[in-house]
C-alpha cells in the first residue's frame, strides 16, 4: 500500500480506514493498493531511491542491525551489484532513466527517527539511525523529482545520465 497525502480522494476497501488513519496521523490521507512488481511515477512527485549497496554498507557497520528495506520506505530499490557504498549520492544533479520514467536526482535523503521504530515484524532499534549518521552523515538514498512520468517494473534497466 502507498499513503498519499492531502488533496487526493480516498478509496480503500476497508470501511472508514482512511478516515481513521487520517485522524491518527493528523492530516487527510488516502491509501491505495500498489503492486510490488511495478509502479507508476507521476510528474513532479518526490521519489525515494535507495540501493542494495548502501544497505550492505550499513549492515557491515552494524552487523546486528536489521537493515530490511521496509524500514526506509523507498519507492525504488536498485541492485547495484558491487557498487561503492552510497553510490546513489554521486548521482545528485543527474538524471535516472528507468522504464518509461525520467527522474532528476535532487538531494541525498536525510533520515529520521522513524527508521528506528518497530514496523511489522521489524523490532525497534535505536542503533539503526546512529549507524546511518556514523556511516554517511544521516543520509540514505536519494530523493528524485519526476521529469517524465512513466511505468517502472522490476527488472527494468536504469541509466544514469
Amino acid at each position: 500500500m502507498r499513503i498519499t497525502f492531502q488533496d487526493e480522494v480516498a478509496s480503500f476497501e476497508l470501511p472508514d480506514f482512511s478516515q481513521k488513519l487520517s485522524h491518527a496521523v493528523g492530516v487527510p490521507v488516502r491509501l491505495e493498493e500498489s503492486s510490488v512488481l511495478a509502479t507508476r511515477v507521476k510528474r513532479g512527485r518526490a521519489v525515494h531511491v535507495i540501493s542494495n549497496a548502501s544497505l550492505r554498507a550499513l549492515k557491515r557497520s552494524y552487523p546486528g542491525g536489521d537493515f530490511d528495506v521496509r524500514r526506509f520506505r523507498p519507492n525504488i530499490v536498485l541492485d547495484l551489484g558491487d557498487a561503492n557504498d552510497f553510490a546513489e549520492e554521486s548521482w545528485v544533479g543527474k538524471s535516472l532513466r528507468a522504464g518509461g520514467a525520467l527522474l532528476k536526482v535532487e538531494t541525498p535523503n536525510e533520515r529520521c527517527t522513524v527508521t528506528t521504530l518497530p514496523q511489522g515484524n521489524l523490532p525497534e532499534d535505536k542503533r539503526i539511525l546512529q549507524t546511518i549518521v556514523d556511516a554517511n552523515g544521516r543520509n540514505l538514498g536519494v530523493m528524485c523529482s519526476v521529469a517524465k512520468a512513466g511505468a517502472i517494473a522490476v527488472g527494468d534497466s536504469v541509466f544514469v545520465d
